[in-house]
């Protein structure tokens, strides 16, 4: 009679840890799931302002010459 009552104790036991275990790994998955997913967002709101490498080799940038006076204020401002 007591070999019956470990065995099910012992089969409980077992059970109890298994559901741990799938527990533990649901939450480590879905953990896992979140920073990844953050990962993604971070890349894509740092990366969706960015110019186009095309629209980078058409772009002009204006030449200008500043001349300032002896108190760093602007007297002349000259388009190149």
């Amino acid at each position: 009679m007591k070999t019956g009552l470990a065995k099910n104790l012992i089969k409980e036991e077992i059970k109890f840890l298994k559901n741990k275990i799938l527990l533990n790994k649901k939450i480590y998955l879905a953990i896992g799931a979140i920073f990844l997913f953050s990962i993604f967002y971070f890349l894509f709101s740092i990366f969706k302002d960015l110019p186009t490498p095309a629209h980078l080799s058409y772009y002009e940038i204006p030449q200008t010459t500043k001349i300032f006076d002896r108190n760093g204020l602007p007297l002349y401002e000259i388009y190149t």
